[in-house]
């Protein structure tokens, strides 16, 4: 009964959202492949939210809605949206795999917030992996393994997670020239159903939340990632970090077309107002 609540998309659909990854259909569902998955789409399908906070539309969450924005339309979204979408992907391949709640956390948090983010989780052999394609901030580019103490390695930095009690554990993220462990999230260990999220969803959808009232972008490169935040365009690579400062709808509209593919009318980027 809960399963059958769980996002799934049929073959057709699933060889549609893969040809948009530039991945081929798996000759093997396990780890290299899910780690793959991950990484292709976390570099061709941005984070954005111009749908709330350009567009002023509401963000629907169902399966059928986000495969038409961001397989049909080549949109990207955000966290409800992409990790949705992203679990009907895994189920629809064959993948063992369920929705979890998450609690975003801030470096020197103590007491967890409300759900606000949503995640997925992936049993191989027994064992649970992570994995997330909708986190506009510090995000892994492969499957987090769940089990305490366990580290993954990334070409951004490491990943793993602690225990925190039962059906809870938080993940713990440490770039390559830090010595600290940075808090990250708290993350269940067993199934949500869809409609846990339609409430944060809508939460965020409303000032003060920022995905309504402040632009932003995410993807993933090679060497780095590159993100806007408001008016702000930041690349960041090995050699550290540039930024520049979108003056106009043309800049906003070419950043979006060259580094995060996605193209929006001029006159779609000129409802953008960036917030003092």
């Amino acid at each position: 009964m809960i399963e059958e609540t769980f996002e799934c998309l049929p073959r057709e659909r699933c060889e549609r959202y893969l040809e948009r990854l530039e991945m081929p259909w798996p000759e093997v569902l396990d780890r290299a492949y899910l780690d793959s998955l991950i990484e292709a789409h976390l570099m061709h399908i941005p984070f954005e939210n111009f749908t709330s906070c350009v567009y002023r539309e509401p963000v629907l969450i169902d399966l059928d809605s986000t495969y038409e924005k961001i397989v049909v339309n080549k949109r990207g979204g955000y966290c409800f949206e992409m990790n949705s979408l992203f679990l009907g992907l895994l189920r629809g391949l064959g993948y063992n795999a369920y929705p979890i709640g998450v609690r975003l956390l801030r470096p020197g948090m103590t007491v967890a917030g409300a759900v606000s983010h949503r995640g997925s989780v992936v049993v191989l052999d027994g064992v649970k992996h992570y994995c997330d394609v909708g986190l506009g901030s510090v995000a892994c580019s492969r499957a987090v393994t769940m089990v305490d103490g366990a580290e993954t390695e990334t070409f951004l930095g490491t990943f793993k997670y602690e225990d925190l009690c039962e059906g809870w554990m938080m993940q713990l993220y440490k770039g390559h020239n830090e010595d600290e462990w940075r808090q990250v999230m708290i993350s269940g260990t067993v199934p949500a159903i869809p409609i846990d999220f339609q409430g944060p969803n809508q939460n965020m959808q409303h000032p003060p939340a920022p995905f309504s009232i402040m632009l932003m972008t995410q993807i993933l490169t090679p060497t780095g990632t590159c993100s806007i935040n408001n008016d702000i365009l930041t690349i960041r690579g090995p050699e550290g970090k540039t930024q520049t400062k979108l003056e106009t709808a043309e800049d906003l509209q070419k950043a979006m077309s060259e580094i995060f593919h996605v193209d929006f009318d001029l006159d779609v980027c000129k409802q953008w107002v960036p917030k003092e």
